[in-house]
């Protein structure tokens, strides 16, 4: 059956699982907000501000609950298959939409019906500053002379931020090792422990 899902980007947006059955005095019990990225990411971030005014307008607890893995798939395909009553939504990043090509099998896409744009994040790129690049060409320059030798991390394979750190890769001309790690907090970690070179973050991290 087809669920609705309040979906969330870098875009987000949120949805619900397939087709909501009408029901009398909505909602009479908590509502489940999931959220299938890491604590601290920016849909992650969204869920938590909109489960907060949502108990405030529907009076009824809204608690975000975080189902991690296979670049948000996990926690999608737990809404799609969850209850249609309308209880069920969650904060779908335009990142997921790569997810079911990387993972196929795991989640139908047409599952879910989107509710509403919620926002948009744009994503910045961070480098070490022991690096001592001042500018984007002085990265190229050393990436070109030294191709697959700079380490690029991002929140995980098929992220925005991995989406980002390959359109500007291919834009370059440019070879970089890729580090998916499990969310955008360990990816700044990478960056800030000089493990990694550079990272395409969220403003609200830098």
């Amino acid at each position: 059956m087809k669920r609705k899902l309040l979906a969330a980007a870098l875009a987000a947006a949120i949805a619900l699982p397939g087709i909501v059955r009408a029901q009398q005095n909505f909602p009479n019990h908590t509502v489940r907000l999931v959220s299938g990225v890491t604590p601290g990411s920016a849909s992650d971030t969204m869920a938590r501000i909109i489960a907060e005014k949502m108990t405030a307008s529907l009076g009824q607890p809204v608690i975000v609950e975080n189902r991690l893995g296979l670049g948000g798939l996990i926690g999608a395909a737990s809404v799609a298959k969850g209850e249609p009553d309308g209880h069920t939504i969650m904060i779908y990043a335009s990142a997921f939409t790569i997810a079911p090509l990387i993972n196929p099998g795991v989640l139908d896409p047409k599952d879910l019906a989107p509710v509403a744009t919620i926002g948009t994040t744009p994503t910045v790129l961070v480098v070490r500053p022991d690096r001592g690049w001042k500018k984007v060409s002085d990265l190229v320059a050393t990436a070109k002379a030294k191709p697959g030798a700079i380490v690029a991390a991002s929140a995980g394979i098929g992220s925005a931020t991995h989406m980002n750190l390959e359109r500007f890769r291919l834009s370059a001309g440019i070879e970089v090792l890729h580090v998916p790690l499990k969310g955008a907090s360990e990816a700044l970690t990478e960056v800030l422990t000089g493990r990694a070179d550079l990272y395409f973050a969220l403003p609200f991290q830098v």
